[in-house]
């Protein structure tokens, strides 16, 4: 499959509890309380309904890919948000062009799509996108064996929180949801367009 050494500088490293015993937002308000210096300053079928990358970051399937990824890690609950809701995968594309980060750290998350779409392929011959759950639990744990599918994984789940925690600005956490769930009061003033890291990159 390729080089798959993985370091990454985007924050605090993940530790992965199991579900059973895993409450999302005490789990999230401690991982909050811990990597706020890491964060920016201030199940969908891509047969059924293309997806597509605002950034043009990765191409449709890519983009697909880690969109399952991301609802798989962190999915849509009765009481809670999902990636999907937070625009995970549209942050993620957005860290892409980051220029301030190391870019090879950038690349190698660009290359944990293409190690997902690989392992998935090896195991299945199908693309991750079309496996049940079971089938894409049992590539992720493949990945999760492997440093570099664990590094990329952490990287990911870490993605997913600061979609979750930021600003809207940034365009995620649309209509506040991810501050709603965690009862998160923002504070006054909120920054506009012109304070904003990285404006570039939108």
């Amino acid at each position: 499959m390729g080089n798959k050494d993985f370091t990454t500088d985007l924050g605090t490293r993940v530790i992965k509890p199991h579900r059973s015993q895993l409450n999302r937002r005490h789990f999230l308000l401690g991982l909050a309380a811990i990597s706020t210096a890491a964060l920016i300053p201030t199940t969908i079928s891509c047969s059924a309904s293309p997806i597509h990358d605002i950034h043009n970051q990765l191409t449709d399937e890519d983009f697909a890919t880690l969109t399952a990824v991301q609802n798989h890690l962190f999915p849509t609950s009765k009481n809670s948000p999902g990636a999907s809701e937070i625009h995970a995968a549209q942050y993620y594309t957005w860290v892409l062009m980051d220029t301030e980060k190391d870019p090879d750290s950038l690349e190698q998350l660009r290359d944990g799509i293409r190690w997902t779409k690989e392992t998935a392929d090896e195991t299945y011959a199908k693309k991750f996108f079309d496996l049940d759950f079971d089938e894409k639990e049992k590539v992720i744990q493949i990945m999760a064996n492997e440093g570099w599918g664990e590094g990329w994984l952490s990287a990911t789940l870490t993605l997913i929180f600061e979609a979750l925690l930021s600003d809207p600005i940034y365009g995620s956490n649309t209509d506040e949801e991810g501050w709603k769930w965690l009862e998160h009061a923002s504070g006054n003033p909120r920054a506009d367009k012109s304070q904003m890291y990285n404006p570039v990159a939108l």
